[in-house]
């Protein structure tokens, strides 16, 4: 009966605690396995199939935005050389990189979303990806439209800063964990209102990067004709991020 079962669980919990004192790991891998099975057979329904247990496993061992956060880097490296430079060989290298690190943060993204049976963007360190994503896309798609350089640039440097401090400052870290969402964010406009409010924000980084951009042109380079075009070039490139960030 349920009393038994619960008294099994209480056990096997006592037995992995003295293992673990013990230090003794066959003991504790057997308590384990044995405590697995309590818990199963004490609410079979609502036991997580077994299948979503190991795409949570592998979630945590492959960490995903950890391989992101390094393609962003590198990413955003290539993009600044081919803007320095103006070469189309690095510059199609860096795309490269950029559109993997996005496949990588949509995949660590989508297993969130499989493993918590619902849309991820319900505290700040699901927020903190979704605008490193977001951000990325954006950049991607308006490199593939303008081919400036340094719109990939902007967009792989908010991707690698949003995804290491999501992953790092313990305040947003500590919200990685999976749990379950509150009441009052269980709506339909989870899923509409608050995406687009971090579309809006992925925008406002990237015109906050190339701001930074600007003014160290601005601040480092000589007076040239060279420096006054380039200077007018970012001016038209921030100008047209600030309207996608607006729309």
């Amino acid at each position: 009966n349920r009393r038994e079962k619960l008294v099994r669980i209480v056990e096997t919990y006592g037995a992995m605690k003295g293992s673990v004192a013990r230090n003794a790991a066959g003991a504790f891998n057997v308590a384990i396995a044995e405590l697995a099975g309590a818990l199963k057979s004490l609410n079979v329904k609502e036991y997580p199939p077994d299948e979503d247990v190991e795409r949570e496993i592998w979630y945590h061992a492959f960490r995903p935005f950890s391989w992101s956060a390094g393609l962003f880097g590198l990413a955003a490296l290539l993009f600044l050389m081919g803007y320095v430079y103006g070469s189309k060989a690095v510059w199609g290298v860096s795309m490269a990189v950029h559109v993997t690190a996005i496949g990588m943060t949509a995949y660590g993204y989508g297993l969130r979303w499989m493993i918590s049976d619902r849309y991820p963007l319900s505290n700040h360190y699901e927020s903190m990806i979704a605008v490193a994503l977001f951000g990325a896309v954006i950049s991607f798609i308006a490199e593939l439209v303008m081919k400036k350089r340094i719109f990939g640039f902007a967009g792989a440097t908010a991707g690698v800063v949003m995804v290491l401090l999501a992953n790092t400052v313990p305040a947003f870290a500590d919200q990685s964990a999976f749990s379950t969402i509150m009441p009052a964010l269980q709506t339909f406009w989870m899923t509409v209102h608050v995406p687009v409010i971090m579309a809006g924000y992925a925008g406002g980084l990237m015109i906050c990067i190339l701001g930074h951009v600007y003014i160290f042109t601005f601040l480092l380079r000589r007076g040239s004709p060279e420096k006054e075009a380039q200077l007018a070039e970012l001016d038209g490139v921030l100008y047209r991020a600030l309207q996608v960030t607006v729309l």
